[in-house]
């Protein structure tokens, strides 16, 4: 018993070999055709570079329309050594527009929700312990910011001119 098992698993293990070298050797060959026919026109998806096809259509997964892949092996001559060692913030490499970091103070309005209330420790009341009325009254507007010595108000009673004589 003990023979037959280890017999059945030594054909899975030899099986699942067979089958990922026959995998490997058929992905190699794929792509030794792919490179070696260069001139052959590829298309692909510009969302999913995956995609190959030999025409032009649509991509499986997103549905876009394939564009044509160009050779990347074509040969540059117009870029020299000097080109190459140019510092990258004298030059423009591409056509992307760059601007440059400018430090400024932008003045920003911001609409908001709420309500204006003064600050009550700044408030004060006045007790008024004679009787008579208001001539004149400085103060504009309520909570107006006043110093020691500023007229506050005139008032006329006839009790503080009796006091006064």
């Amino acid at each position: 018993m003990k023979n037959k098992t280890s017999k059945t698993f030594t054909v899975a293990v030899l099986i699942l070999a067979m089958m990922s070298f026959s995998r490997c050797t058929t992905n190699t060959a794929k792509t030794e055709t792919a490179t070696a026919d260069s001139t052959e026109e590829l298309y692909t998806c510009s969302m999913h570079p995956q995609i190959l096809e030999h025409a032009p259509g649509n991509c499986p997964i997103c549905g876009m329309a394939l564009v044509k892949k160009e050779n990347v092996n074509r040969e540059i001559s117009q870029i020299d050594l000097s080109t190459l060692l140019e510092p990258t913030n004298q030059t423009v490499i591409s056509s992307i527009p760059v601007t440059a970091i400018q430090f400024t103070k932008q003045q920003v309005s911001i609409d908001a929700v709420g309500s204006v209330e003064y600050d009550t420790r700044f408030m004060k009341t006045i007790s008024a312990r004679v009787s008579g009325r208001i001539e004149k009254l400085y103060i504009k507007y309520r909570y107006q910011p006043i110093r020691v010595g500023d007229k506050v108000m005139d008032i006329y009673s006839p009790e503080l001119l009796t006091g006064e004589q």
